[in-house]
């Protein structure tokens, strides 16, 4: 049960959604402590998806976040924490997820200064969304609209454990100033791994009493402690240290870098990177393959930056070629690179009919020779054959 005063909060910024939307909002959904059973006005904030059926223009998003802003003032101490998404990136799931629209009280100052601003950069895509719209699908709450069970696709499993991976990835390093946060959040991701359990912060504390050594259950035991009852804790900080290395240890050991997804998992993949709008042809094959590279996916995505519609952006050699290029090079460690990519390349011009961008995207009959999402998943598998990825 949550306070009364929140469910109020609650009732207000679904009336104003509706105001403010009107026939283009699908619906409104809490996840998160809200509905995890572990809700604490001193350390939790309110978690919202919102979901529109079209995309909002400048003024409506200005109305809306100027409602977001005002409600969120009125909330717990951290606030409201909210994403507006498309309808079509829920179902089927697109990952990395597109978002319209996003605030937490840790951007607050940059609305207030640059509203205009805001409006106008606070779009893209967020993994975090992965394991948002997870919780909804197991957990969650509708406040208003169509049922969660008929706007939420399934999650890939590899796609929840990359947006989890990527809230604990630097935990080694981060953990001396964010322990509390990322004592609990390390087990509840561990708990994930080994049980399949999509728990809260407080259930992943008490989980890993169960389950990890007893060297470690004080430091656990604080912040279960810190994060339910409010009270001030001094923590191990070389405990804390130890702690998050075990149990990155343990995250590794059998679950991301070892997610078993089939060629044809990573050529939809691709696909659904370059559809998100967020990747161009070359970034969708290097995200569908970054776990086979020791390189993060922004790192990747980086490097990949300059191949859209070929180099340049002159419709040259495909992107999702040179995409695989990428891939090759850094299988191969450079041994043996340009006979890979020889081969690569020849079979990409067999089943795609070309190589050159200009050239897959003629016209004939009022279809492309190849169009993109083709040409990125003919990449992605055909790196795969080549460079023996499953």
């Amino acid at each position: 049960m949550l306070p009364q005063q929140t469910e109020e909060l609650l009732n207000g910024f679904v009336v104003k959604s509706k105001e403010i939307l009107k026939d283009n909002l699908t619906g409104v959904y809490l996840h998160g402590s809200s509905v995890m059973g572990c809700f604490n006005p001193q350390k939790s904030d309110i978690d919202l998806i919102i979901v529109a059926d079209r995309p909002l223009s400048d003024p409506v998003k200005r109305e809306f976040m100027d409602m977001v802003v005002g409600y969120s003032a009125q909330g717990p101490a951290k606030g409201i924490e909210m994403s507006v998404v498309l309808r079509e990136v829920c179902r089927p799931f697109v990952y990395p997820t597109p978002f319209e629209l996003h605030f937490s009280e840790g951007h607050r100052e940059w609305f207030e200064k640059d509203p205009d601003g805001y409006i106008r950069e606070m779009n893209g895509t967020d993994k975090d969304l992965a394991a948002h719209f997870t919780v909804i699908n197991k957990r969650g709450r509708c406040l208003y609209g169509a049922p969660a069970e008929d706007v939420f696709g399934e999650v890939p499993d590899s796609d929840y454990m990359d947006s989890l991976w990527y809230d604990i990835e630097g935990a080694a390093d981060e953990i001396a100033e964010y322990t509390l946060y990322l004592t609990l959040n390390l087990a509840r991701v561990l708990a994930y791994k080994e049980e399949g359990l999509v728990l809260s912060k407080k259930e992943g504390g008490e989980w890993a009493l169960g389950h990890i050594p007893a060297e470690y259950h004080p430091l656990i035991e604080d912040a279960v402690r810190e994060y339910t009852e409010n009270e001030e804790t001094v923590y191990d900080k070389a405990l804390a240290g130890r702690y998050a290395g075990y149990v990155l240890k343990r995250i590794r050991s059998g679950k991301l870098e070892e997610i078993v997804m089939t060629r044809e998992e990573r050529a939809e993949k691709a696909a659904q990177l370059l559809n998100s709008g967020g990747c161009n042809c070359a970034q969708a094959v290097t995200g569908a393959l970054a776990n086979q590279t020791g390189l993060t996916d922004e790192q990747l995505k980086q490097a990949a930056a300059g191949f859209g519609a070929g180099m340049g952006n002159m419709e040259g050699v495909c992107g999702a070629l040179i995409g695989a290029g990428i891939i090759a090079g850094l299988k191969t460690g450079g041994l043996g690179t340009v006979k890979k990519t020889r081969r690569i390349q020849e079979e990409f011009r067999s089943r795609c009919g070309a190589i050159k961008c200009r050239d897959l995207k003629t016209m004939t009959d009022g279809k492309p020779l190849c169009p993109c999402a083709d040409c990125v998943r003919n990449a992605v598998v055909i790196c795969g054959e080549v460079l023996d990825i499953d």
